[in-house]
């Protein structure tokens, strides 16, 4: 019995590891100047395996089906072109739908995927952190990061306006060093036109002092899970009928 656990528990880690593995990387270089985007694992960076069918519409109500893909990294979308591969520009977008999904963009903001329209929008926020850590050598071998503070490493994004972007990370001294880019995601409320984020109740709470009582009863009774995309489309739902 022991041994059927064992291997159960086996096969349970190694059927989770793609899905881990896509949350996070890490690189190890003695580069001096990294392009990060060049360097990243494509399966972290996009959203899509591949470029999609998508239907792109104007604000002044033009709409063309393209294929393309999101770069959550860059945060930009890459669209097929007959010049090749290029970012979208972003000045007259005013909305961009995948399959059932619907992406906008809010400027300096980025793009965001619309969960719920209505009186309180509902969004969601994607994005991949990056960090470098240097690296020295400790005792027999092993990697010592607490002792190796004298790296003057720097993380800089080149772009021409909102679009075509590029992430450099520079490494003058050539140390060897540890990129690390983390996905991260989150969601966001709209009110009166400003993003508000509800990571929890608390911040809820405080950002609708109005509707307090209310909304504190209907998060507890429904167990709001403030993780949960699902949770949360219901929870604006409610709140659209608030008075």
């Amino acid at each position: 019995m022991l041994r059927i656990h064992f291997i159960l528990f086996i096969f349970i880690v190694a059927t989770s590891l793609p899905a881990l593995a896509q949350r996070t990387q890490t690189i190890r270089s003695t580069d001096t100047r990294v392009q990060v985007e060049k360097v990243a694992d494509s399966t972290l960076v996009f959203l899509y395996p591949d470029l999609v069918d998508a239907m792109v519409t104007l604000k002044d109500g033009r709409t063309s089906q393209v294929k393309l893909n999101y770069s959550i990294l860059l945060d930009e979308m890459h669209m097929q072109t007959r010049r090749g591969i290029e970012a979208v520009e972003t000045r007259d977008l005013k909305k961009m739908e995948i399959g059932e999904a619907t992406f906008i963009h809010r400027g300096e903001e980025g793009y965001f995927e619309v969960l719920a329209d209505g009186r309180f929008p509902l969004f969601m926020k994607r994005q991949i952190r990056v960090s470098a850590m240097p690296v020295r050598r400790g005792a027999y071998g092993g990697t010592d990061y607490t002792s190796a503070i004298d790296l003057a490493a720097s993380i800089a994004t080149n772009s021409g306006g909102d679009f075509n972007r590029e992430i450099f990370l520079d490494n003058p001294s050539g140390q060897e060093m540890d990129i690390t880019l983390r996905y991260n995601d989150y969601f966001v409320i709209e009110k009166s036109g400003k993003l508000i984020s509800v990571n929890n109740q608390r911040q809820l709470l405080r950002d609708f002092p109005e509707y307090r009582n209310e909304l504190r009863d209907f998060v507890r009774s429904e167990n709001i899970n403030f993780s949960n995309r699902q949770d949360l489309m219901k929870l604006v739902k409610f709140m659209e009928n608030l008075n």
